[in-house]
């Protein structure tokens, strides 16, 4: 029987004070780690900047900070696609974004290969990332907190040292 279920089996990073679903356990340290590559969009209007996810991305943002053990300014790149109310912008070229519906969020190269690449994969799938990839242009590590087709290059758990975890 797992007595951790009910915070998605990771105590150390979520709660659930109703038991109803499970919500990170706000850090504000967390914050000081989690940087944009572009300013955030200004109005509702499509703009062209960097959104710092919401909900259940921006709960496995922070838990990936934890997780690297605040050893790692973490660049998030993505979520231009988005108005600041979650919609997609007219001219989105990804008009199915999870990003725009708090599921996903990019990384900068040098965030995820500067602690090491299977290091931050690890951390990502202990913090509720279901599917990650690369993307070459532009360049940047694409995780999603909704699972796809494959787990993309999420290894598996077992090849996860405990350390990790």
């Amino acid at each position: 029987m797992n007595l951790f279920v009910y915070v998605s089996n990771n105590p150390m990073n979520f709660i659930d004070p109703q038991g109803t679903e499970s919500l990170t356990t706000y850090d504000p340290i967390t914050e000081l780690f989690i940087k944009q590559n572009k300013p955030e969009p200004l109005s509702p209007a499509p703009s062209a900047g960097t959104r710092i996810p919401g909900g259940e991305a921006g709960n496995a943002l922070q838990c990936l900070v934890k997780c690297l053990g605040y050893s790692v300014s973490l660049m998030v790149t993505g979520g231009s696609e988005c108005t600041l109310q979650g919609f997609h912008t007219p001219t989105s070229k990804t008009p199915n974004s999870k990003h725009c519906t708090e599921q996903a969020f990019d990384l900068s190269p040098s965030s995820v290969r500067g602690p090491g690449e299977k290091r931050v994969l690890c951390c990502a799938i202990t913090c509720g990332i279901k599917y990650a990839k690369y993307e070459p242009r532009p360049a940047h590590y694409h995780f999603q907190t909704v699972k796809e087709n494959t787990r993309g290059i999420l290894p598996k758990e077992e090849e996860c040292c405990p350390i990790y975890r």
